[in-house]
Protein backbone atom coordinates (compact mmCIF):
# COMPACT_ATOMS: atom_id res chain seq x y z
CA UNK A 1 0.00 0.00 0.00
CA UNK A 2 1.53 3.45 -0.97
CA UNK A 3 2.45 5.58 2.23
CA UNK A 4 0.44 8.49 1.40
CA UNK A 5 -2.62 5.86 0.91
CA UNK A 6 -2.06 4.67 4.58
CA UNK A 7 -1.42 8.14 5.80
CA UNK A 8 -4.82 9.39 4.52
CA UNK A 9 -6.58 5.85 5.97
CA UNK A 10 -4.60 6.69 9.62
CA UNK A 11 -6.31 10.59 9.60
CA UNK A 12 -9.83 9.06 8.61
CA UNK A 13 -9.70 6.63 11.68
CA UNK A 14 -8.11 9.17 14.37
CA UNK A 15 -11.04 11.68 12.60
CA UNK A 16 -13.45 8.84 12.75
CA UNK A 17 -12.35 8.41 17.07
CA UNK A 18 -12.37 11.94 18.05
CA UNK A 19 -15.89 12.55 16.38
CA UNK A 20 -17.11 9.37 18.45
CA UNK A 21 -14.94 10.65 21.24
CA UNK A 22 -16.96 13.90 21.13
CA UNK A 23 -20.17 12.55 20.81
CA UNK A 24 -19.49 10.30 23.73
CA UNK A 25 -18.72 13.41 25.91
CA UNK A 26 -21.91 14.87 24.62
CA UNK A 27 -24.23 12.03 25.64
CA UNK A 28 -22.05 11.88 29.02
CA UNK A 29 -22.88 15.20 29.69
CA UNK A 30 -26.79 15.05 28.62
CA UNK A 31 -26.74 11.82 31.22
CA UNK A 32 -25.37 14.11 33.81
CA UNK A 33 -28.10 16.78 33.52
CA UNK A 34 -30.57 14.38 33.78
CA UNK A 35 -29.03 12.57 36.39
CA UNK A 36 -28.82 16.16 38.39
CA UNK A 37 -32.78 16.75 37.55
CA UNK A 38 -33.79 13.69 38.99
CA UNK A 39 -31.76 13.96 41.83
CA UNK A 40 -33.25 17.74 42.26
CA UNK A 41 -36.65 16.26 41.75
CA UNK A 42 -36.20 13.64 43.92
CA UNK A 43 -34.81 15.83 46.52
CA UNK A 44 -38.31 18.15 45.76
CA UNK A 45 -40.34 15.22 46.04
CA UNK A 46 -38.82 14.00 49.35
CA UNK A 47 -39.22 17.68 50.82
CA UNK A 48 -42.73 17.42 49.85
CA UNK A 49 -43.11 14.42 51.96
CA UNK A 50 -41.59 15.38 54.66
CA UNK A 51 -43.66 18.50 54.53
CA UNK A 52 -46.79 16.51 54.55
CA UNK A 53 -45.69 14.36 57.46
CA UNK A 54 -45.19 17.13 59.49
CA UNK A 55 -48.40 18.57 58.17
CA UNK A 56 -49.80 15.46 59.25
CA UNK A 57 -48.33 15.13 62.74
CA UNK A 58 -48.95 18.79 63.41
CA UNK A 59 -52.81 18.18 62.59
CA UNK A 60 -53.18 14.77 63.68
CA UNK A 61 -50.27 14.14 66.56
CA UNK A 62 -51.56 15.95 69.18
CA UNK A 63 -55.67 14.23 68.68
CA UNK A 64 -56.36 11.80 71.93
CA UNK A 65 -57.77 9.49 69.48
CA UNK A 66 -55.36 7.26 67.82
CA UNK A 67 -55.27 7.82 63.96
CA UNK A 68 -53.61 5.41 61.19
CA UNK A 69 -53.09 6.12 57.44
CA UNK A 70 -52.22 3.20 55.01
CA UNK A 71 -51.28 3.54 51.45
CA UNK A 72 -52.59 1.62 48.71
CA UNK A 73 -49.95 -1.25 49.52
CA UNK A 74 -51.54 -1.61 52.87
CA UNK A 75 -48.24 -0.06 54.17
CA UNK A 76 -47.93 2.77 57.02
CA UNK A 77 -48.31 6.36 55.47
CA UNK A 78 -48.63 7.53 58.91
CA UNK A 79 -49.62 6.61 62.86
CA UNK A 80 -49.76 9.61 65.41
CA UNK A 81 -48.53 9.30 68.79
CA UNK A 82 -51.35 8.24 70.42
CA UNK A 83 -51.55 5.19 68.09
CA UNK A 84 -48.00 4.48 68.67
CA UNK A 85 -48.16 4.80 72.35
CA UNK A 86 -51.18 2.43 72.73
CA UNK A 87 -50.94 0.01 70.02
CA UNK A 88 -47.00 -0.74 69.43
CA UNK A 89 -44.21 -2.05 71.45
CA UNK A 90 -41.95 0.77 72.26
CA UNK A 91 -38.96 1.48 69.55
CA UNK A 92 -41.12 -0.81 66.70
CA UNK A 93 -40.07 0.26 63.22
CA UNK A 94 -43.16 1.82 61.58
CA UNK A 95 -43.17 4.31 58.66
CA UNK A 96 -43.55 2.56 55.31
CA UNK A 97 -43.97 -1.15 56.67
CA UNK A 98 -46.90 -3.43 56.21
CA UNK A 99 -49.74 -3.40 58.82
CA UNK A 100 -49.13 -7.15 58.97
CA UNK A 101 -45.66 -6.70 60.00
CA UNK A 102 -46.91 -4.27 62.95
CA UNK A 103 -49.91 -5.76 64.40
CA UNK A 104 -50.24 -8.75 65.42
CA UNK A 105 -53.54 -11.21 64.59
CA UNK A 106 -56.63 -10.43 65.98
CA UNK A 107 -60.01 -8.47 65.50
CA UNK A 108 -58.44 -5.61 64.03
CA UNK A 109 -56.10 -6.66 61.81
CA UNK A 110 -59.34 -8.53 60.89
CA UNK A 111 -61.42 -5.60 60.51
CA UNK A 112 -58.40 -3.31 58.61
CA UNK A 113 -58.36 -6.30 56.14
CA UNK A 114 -62.23 -6.53 55.63
CA UNK A 115 -62.54 -2.57 55.25
CA UNK A 116 -59.19 -1.72 52.92
CA UNK A 117 -58.79 -1.24 49.21
CA UNK A 118 -62.26 -1.18 47.51
CA UNK A 119 -63.50 2.51 46.80
CA UNK A 120 -66.78 0.73 45.86
CA UNK A 121 -68.05 -0.68 49.01
CA UNK A 122 -70.36 1.67 51.43
CA UNK A 123 -68.45 3.04 54.63
CA UNK A 124 -67.39 0.78 56.95
CA UNK A 125 -69.86 1.22 60.26
CA UNK A 126 -67.87 2.19 63.45
CA UNK A 127 -66.62 -1.42 65.45
CA UNK A 128 -66.30 -2.16 69.03
CA UNK A 129 -63.19 -4.45 69.43
CA UNK A 130 -61.32 -5.57 73.05
CA UNK A 131 -57.79 -5.13 72.06
CA UNK A 132 -54.89 -6.90 74.41
CA UNK A 133 -51.91 -4.76 76.02
CA UNK A 134 -49.57 -3.43 74.52
CA UNK A 135 -47.16 -3.76 77.23
CA UNK A 136 -46.53 -6.61 79.83
CA UNK A 137 -48.59 -5.47 83.21
CA UNK A 138 -50.68 -3.44 81.33
CA UNK A 139 -55.00 -4.45 81.40
CA UNK A 140 -56.83 -4.78 77.73
CA UNK A 141 -58.40 -1.78 76.68
CA UNK A 142 -61.77 -1.39 74.40
CA UNK A 143 -61.35 0.71 71.37
CA UNK A 144 -64.30 2.02 69.10
CA UNK A 145 -62.94 2.40 64.95
CA UNK A 146 -64.27 4.15 61.85
CA UNK A 147 -62.75 3.60 58.67
CA UNK A 148 -63.01 5.86 55.58
CA UNK A 149 -61.74 5.58 51.91
CA UNK A 150 -58.92 8.21 50.91
CA UNK A 151 -59.57 8.50 47.14
CA UNK A 152 -56.71 7.53 44.90
CA UNK A 153 -54.89 9.90 42.88
CA UNK A 154 -54.86 10.35 39.28
CA UNK A 155 -57.80 8.76 36.96
CA UNK A 156 -60.04 6.46 39.59
CA UNK A 157 -61.01 4.02 36.95
CA UNK A 158 -57.74 2.74 36.04
CA UNK A 159 -56.95 -0.62 37.17
CA UNK A 160 -54.24 0.14 39.62
CA UNK A 161 -55.79 2.95 41.51
CA UNK A 162 -56.46 1.78 44.73
CA UNK A 163 -57.62 4.12 47.71
CA UNK A 164 -55.73 4.81 50.75
CA UNK A 165 -57.79 4.40 54.13
CA UNK A 166 -57.90 6.23 56.95
CA UNK A 167 -58.32 4.25 60.72
CA UNK A 168 -59.68 6.27 63.59
CA UNK A 169 -59.51 4.76 67.30
CA UNK A 170 -60.94 6.11 69.76
CA UNK A 171 -60.56 4.72 73.85
CA UNK A 172 -63.80 3.47 75.19
CA UNK A 173 -62.35 1.66 78.18
CA UNK A 174 -63.58 4.18 80.69
CA UNK A 175 -67.33 3.61 78.71
CA UNK A 176 -67.47 -0.05 79.23
CA UNK A 177 -65.94 0.24 82.92
CA UNK A 178 -69.18 2.12 83.65
CA UNK A 179 -71.28 0.02 81.30
CA UNK A 180 -69.65 -3.13 83.33
CA UNK A 181 -70.63 -1.18 86.62
CA UNK A 182 -74.01 -0.44 86.06
CA UNK A 183 -74.93 -4.14 85.05
CA UNK A 184 -73.36 -5.59 88.19
CA UNK A 185 -75.35 -2.99 90.17
CA UNK A 186 -78.55 -3.27 87.96
CA UNK A 187 -78.07 -7.54 88.84
CA UNK A 188 -77.10 -7.18 92.10
CA UNK A 189 -79.98 -4.77 93.51
CA UNK A 190 -82.73 -7.20 91.06
CA UNK A 191 -81.32 -10.24 93.40
CA UNK A 192 -81.97 -7.77 96.62
CA UNK A 193 -84.79 -6.87 95.58
CA UNK A 194 -86.28 -10.56 94.50
CA UNK A 195 -86.30 -11.82 98.18
CA UNK A 196 -88.37 -9.00 99.97
CA UNK A 197 -90.87 -8.85 97.24
CA UNK A 198 -91.49 -12.52 97.35
CA UNK A 199 -92.30 -12.03 101.15
CA UNK A 200 -94.46 -9.35 100.00
CA UNK A 201 -96.31 -11.06 97.53
CA UNK A 202 -96.73 -13.93 99.50
CA UNK A 203 -98.32 -11.95 102.58
CA UNK A 204 -100.64 -9.75 100.24
CA UNK A 205 -102.01 -13.41 98.55
CA UNK A 206 -102.60 -14.89 102.34
CA UNK A 207 -104.58 -11.75 103.29
CA UNK A 208 -106.38 -11.20 100.53
CA UNK A 209 -107.52 -15.04 100.62
CA UNK A 210 -108.47 -14.36 104.45
CA UNK A 211 -110.59 -11.49 103.12
CA UNK A 212 -111.97 -13.35 100.49
CA UNK A 213 -113.03 -16.04 103.20
CA UNK A 214 -113.88 -14.24 106.00
CA UNK A 215 -117.84 -13.26 104.40
CA UNK A 216 -117.16 -9.76 105.47
CA UNK A 217 -119.36 -7.24 103.20
CA UNK A 218 -118.81 -3.81 105.16
CA UNK A 219 -117.25 -0.79 103.10
CA UNK A 220 -114.16 -0.81 105.25
CA UNK A 221 -113.16 -5.06 104.46
CA UNK A 222 -114.18 -3.97 100.60
CA UNK A 223 -111.84 -1.14 100.58
CA UNK A 224 -109.60 -3.23 102.24
CA UNK A 225 -109.55 -5.73 99.89
CA UNK A 226 -109.21 -2.93 97.03
CA UNK A 227 -106.13 -2.33 98.55
CA UNK A 228 -104.92 -5.49 98.68
CA UNK A 229 -105.51 -6.37 95.07
CA UNK A 230 -103.72 -3.22 93.99
CA UNK A 231 -100.83 -4.41 96.12
CA UNK A 232 -100.90 -7.77 94.21
CA UNK A 233 -101.31 -6.15 90.82
CA UNK A 234 -98.18 -4.13 91.17
CA UNK A 235 -96.09 -6.24 93.13
CA UNK A 236 -96.63 -8.54 90.07
CA UNK A 237 -95.83 -6.14 87.72
CA UNK A 238 -92.37 -5.07 90.03
CA UNK A 239 -91.31 -8.83 90.06
CA UNK A 240 -91.79 -9.47 86.00
CA UNK A 241 -89.29 -6.02 86.00
CA UNK A 242 -86.84 -7.93 87.80
CA UNK A 243 -87.22 -10.82 86.49
CA UNK A 244 -86.43 -9.26 83.12
CA UNK A 245 -83.45 -7.59 84.43
CA UNK A 246 -81.97 -10.48 85.87
CA UNK A 247 -82.44 -12.37 82.41
CA UNK A 248 -81.08 -9.24 80.33
CA UNK A 249 -77.56 -9.36 82.95
CA UNK A 250 -77.31 -13.38 82.79
CA UNK A 251 -77.52 -12.35 78.83
CA UNK A 252 -75.00 -9.74 78.87
CA UNK A 253 -72.71 -11.62 81.32
CA UNK A 254 -69.07 -12.49 79.87
CA UNK A 255 -70.06 -16.39 79.72
CA UNK A 256 -73.81 -16.64 79.31
CA UNK A 257 -75.32 -19.84 79.44
CA UNK A 258 -76.36 -21.55 76.08
CA UNK A 259 -77.25 -24.76 75.65
CA UNK A 260 -78.18 -24.64 71.65
CA UNK A 261 -78.89 -28.09 70.04
CA UNK A 262 -79.65 -28.76 66.25
CA UNK A 263 -83.35 -28.15 65.59
CA UNK A 264 -85.29 -27.77 62.78
CA UNK A 265 -87.23 -24.41 62.68
CA UNK A 266 -90.34 -25.37 61.08
CA UNK A 267 -90.82 -28.26 64.11
CA UNK A 268 -89.65 -25.56 66.33
CA UNK A 269 -92.32 -23.15 65.43
CA UNK A 270 -95.23 -25.80 65.35
CA UNK A 271 -94.34 -26.80 68.77
CA UNK A 272 -94.36 -23.54 70.25
CA UNK A 273 -98.01 -22.61 68.38
CA UNK A 274 -98.90 -26.47 70.29
CA UNK A 275 -97.52 -25.37 73.21
CA UNK A 276 -97.95 -22.03 74.24
CA UNK A 277 -100.29 -20.12 72.16
CA UNK A 278 -103.50 -22.33 74.52
CA UNK A 279 -101.48 -20.85 77.33
CA UNK A 280 -101.33 -16.83 75.90
CA UNK A 281 -104.33 -15.93 74.06
CA UNK A 282 -104.61 -13.28 72.34
CA UNK A 283 -108.33 -12.36 72.35
CA UNK A 284 -109.31 -10.26 69.39
CA UNK A 285 -105.84 -11.15 67.22
CA UNK A 286 -105.27 -13.89 64.65
CA UNK A 287 -102.10 -15.50 64.80
CA UNK A 288 -101.59 -17.88 61.99
CA UNK A 289 -98.00 -19.64 60.98
CA UNK A 290 -96.43 -19.58 57.86
CA UNK A 291 -93.11 -21.20 58.29
CA UNK A 292 -92.41 -23.52 55.29
CA UNK A 293 -91.03 -26.88 56.49
CA UNK A 294 -87.99 -27.20 54.13
CA UNK A 295 -86.41 -23.82 55.68
CA UNK A 296 -83.71 -25.14 57.51
CA UNK A 297 -82.10 -26.59 60.80
CA UNK A 298 -80.14 -24.30 63.04
CA UNK A 299 -78.45 -24.64 66.17
CA UNK A 300 -80.38 -23.00 68.83
CA UNK A 301 -81.46 -22.94 72.32
CA UNK A 302 -84.97 -23.99 72.72
CA UNK A 303 -86.18 -21.88 75.98
CA UNK A 304 -83.78 -18.93 74.90
CA UNK A 305 -85.55 -18.89 71.04
CA UNK A 306 -89.00 -19.77 73.03
CA UNK A 307 -88.53 -16.33 74.88
CA UNK A 308 -88.10 -14.68 71.88
CA UNK A 309 -91.37 -15.46 70.08
CA UNK A 310 -93.25 -15.02 73.54
CA UNK A 311 -91.58 -11.24 73.58
CA UNK A 312 -92.10 -10.40 70.02
CA UNK A 313 -95.80 -11.95 70.02
CA UNK A 314 -96.73 -10.14 73.22
CA UNK A 315 -94.82 -7.06 72.28
CA UNK A 316 -97.17 -7.58 68.92
CA UNK A 317 -100.70 -8.35 70.86
CA UNK A 318 -99.68 -5.11 73.11
CA UNK A 319 -99.68 -2.52 70.78
CA UNK A 320 -101.79 -3.92 68.55
CA UNK A 321 -105.90 -3.20 68.88
CA UNK A 322 -107.94 -6.28 68.28
CA UNK A 323 -109.07 -7.51 64.95
CA UNK A 324 -104.97 -7.24 64.40
CA UNK A 325 -103.45 -9.70 62.05
CA UNK A 326 -100.40 -11.31 63.18
CA UNK A 327 -98.79 -13.87 60.77
CA UNK A 328 -95.11 -15.91 61.07
CA UNK A 329 -93.01 -15.88 57.81
CA UNK A 330 -89.47 -17.15 57.07
CA UNK A 331 -87.46 -17.41 54.06
CA UNK A 332 -83.62 -18.22 53.54
CA UNK A 333 -81.17 -15.47 52.81
CA UNK A 334 -79.72 -15.61 49.39
CA UNK A 335 -75.14 -15.11 49.39
CA UNK A 336 -75.00 -15.24 53.40
CA UNK A 337 -71.88 -17.24 54.39
CA UNK A 338 -72.91 -18.73 56.38
CA UNK A 339 -76.39 -19.77 55.35
CA UNK A 340 -79.13 -17.80 57.19
CA UNK A 341 -82.43 -17.85 57.31
CA UNK A 342 -84.28 -14.85 57.92
CA UNK A 343 -87.93 -14.96 60.61
CA UNK A 344 -90.73 -11.85 60.11
CA UNK A 345 -93.64 -11.95 62.93
CA UNK A 346 -95.52 -9.15 61.42
CA UNK A 347 -98.62 -7.40 62.29
CA UNK A 348 -101.04 -5.16 60.77
CA UNK A 349 -101.47 -2.72 63.49
CA UNK A 350 -101.11 1.18 63.49
CA UNK A 351 -97.06 1.27 63.30
CA UNK A 352 -94.46 2.23 64.85
CA UNK A 353 -93.10 6.41 64.26
CA UNK A 354 -90.04 6.73 62.34
CA UNK A 355 -88.33 8.71 64.88
CA UNK A 356 -88.88 5.60 67.09
CA UNK A 357 -87.96 3.00 65.10
CA UNK A 358 -84.00 3.39 66.14
CA UNK A 359 -84.44 3.02 69.50
CA UNK A 360 -87.04 -0.08 70.15
CA UNK A 361 -84.49 -2.04 70.88
CA UNK A 362 -83.04 -0.21 73.70
CA UNK A 363 -83.85 -1.15 77.27
CA UNK A 364 -86.90 0.51 78.72
CA UNK A 365 -87.31 2.78 75.48
CA UNK A 366 -91.58 2.73 74.86
CA UNK A 367 -93.24 4.28 72.06
CA UNK A 368 -96.72 3.98 73.53
CA UNK A 369 -95.52 4.87 77.10
CA UNK A 370 -99.01 4.80 78.92
CA UNK A 371 -100.09 1.76 76.88
CA UNK A 372 -96.95 -0.40 77.45
CA UNK A 373 -97.31 0.14 81.44
CA UNK A 374 -100.91 0.01 81.00
CA UNK A 375 -100.54 -3.96 79.58
CA UNK A 376 -97.86 -4.77 82.00
CA UNK A 377 -94.92 -4.30 79.57
CA UNK A 378 -91.26 -3.70 81.49
CA UNK A 379 -89.53 -1.87 78.15
CA UNK A 380 -86.98 -4.75 78.16
CA UNK A 381 -88.61 -7.34 76.13
CA UNK A 382 -86.79 -6.19 72.48
CA UNK A 383 -84.10 -5.49 74.57
CA UNK A 384 -83.58 -9.54 75.65
CA UNK A 385 -84.81 -10.55 72.04
CA UNK A 386 -81.56 -8.38 70.92
CA UNK A 387 -79.71 -10.15 73.00
CA UNK A 388 -80.69 -13.57 72.82
CA UNK A 389 -80.55 -13.26 68.65
CA UNK A 390 -76.50 -11.62 69.13
CA UNK A 391 -75.85 -15.03 71.68
CA UNK A 392 -77.19 -17.13 68.30
CA UNK A 393 -74.96 -15.17 65.80
CA UNK A 394 -77.77 -13.77 64.23
CA UNK A 395 -78.89 -9.91 63.93
CA UNK A 396 -82.42 -8.74 64.77
CA UNK A 397 -84.16 -5.61 62.91
CA UNK A 398 -87.07 -3.89 62.34
CA UNK A 399 -89.64 -2.01 59.75
CA UNK A 400 -92.46 -0.52 59.80
CA UNK A 401 -94.56 2.22 57.91
CA UNK A 402 -96.92 4.04 60.14
CA UNK A 403 -100.94 3.38 59.41
CA UNK A 404 -100.05 -0.13 57.56
CA UNK A 405 -98.20 -2.67 60.83
CA UNK A 406 -95.09 -3.74 61.39
CA UNK A 407 -92.45 -6.25 60.83
CA UNK A 408 -89.80 -7.40 62.84
CA UNK A 409 -87.14 -9.83 61.87
CA UNK A 410 -84.44 -11.87 63.36
CA UNK A 411 -82.01 -14.15 61.35
CA UNK A 412 -80.65 -17.58 62.59
CA UNK A 413 -77.44 -19.46 60.73
CA UNK A 414 -78.27 -22.35 58.99
CA UNK A 415 -76.60 -25.91 59.53
CA UNK A 416 -74.87 -27.25 56.55
CA UNK A 417 -76.79 -30.73 55.36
Amino acid sequence: MPPALLCVLVLIFFAALGIQHQRHRRRTHALRRQNETLQRENDRLQQHRTHQHTQLETALGGLQEAVLILDATGSIHFANATFRAQLLPPAAPLHYQPIERILPPGPLLDYIHATRGNPAAPPPPQHEIQLPPSTPGATSYWVQITGAAIPPHGDPAAPDALPWTLYILHDITPHKRLETLRKEFVANVSHELRTPLSLIQGSTETLINLHENSGETNSLATDTLQFLHTIQRHSIRLNTLITDLLNLSRLEAPTPAFHPEPTSIASFIRDYFVEHMPAHPAPGHTVRNHIPAEVGVCNMDRPKLTQVLENLLTNARIHTPPGTQIEIHARRLRGNTPPCVEIEIRDNGPGIPPEDLPHIFERFYRVDKGRSRQNGGTGLGLSIVKHIIQLHGGVVRAESTPGRGSSFYFTLPLLRP
